[in-house]
């Protein structure tokens, strides 16, 4: 398992997206970007954990701090990974 946060700001210093101008980039990120901090649990083949995903996205959505979300996200890969186990 993989987990990661959201954070627009790493991807605007990336530079240039192959294929987007950099006025049609802003307006994907501003449009689709996930809210900073959201947690991002990816699996060893790189596809999103579901449903915990979706309930990252939800706490997001609902307007949680980063650092919650962050708290939340150690606490449920932990599980995971013992539930594995």
């Amino acid at each position: 398992m993989h987990l990661f946060f959201a954070d627009v700001r790493t991807v605007r210093k990336a530079g240039d997206v192959p294929g987007l101008s950099a006025p049609d980039a802003s307006d994907v990120l501003a449009r689709f970007a996930p809210v900073p901090g959201t947690p991002v649990l990816l699996s060893d083949s790189m596809w999103p954990v579901e449903p915990l995903c979706s309930w990252f996205r939800e706490l997001a959505l609902n307007r949680r701090s980063p650092k919650t979300m962050r708290g939340y996200a150690y606490t449920a890969l932990m599980l995971l990974r013992f539930l594995q186990a």
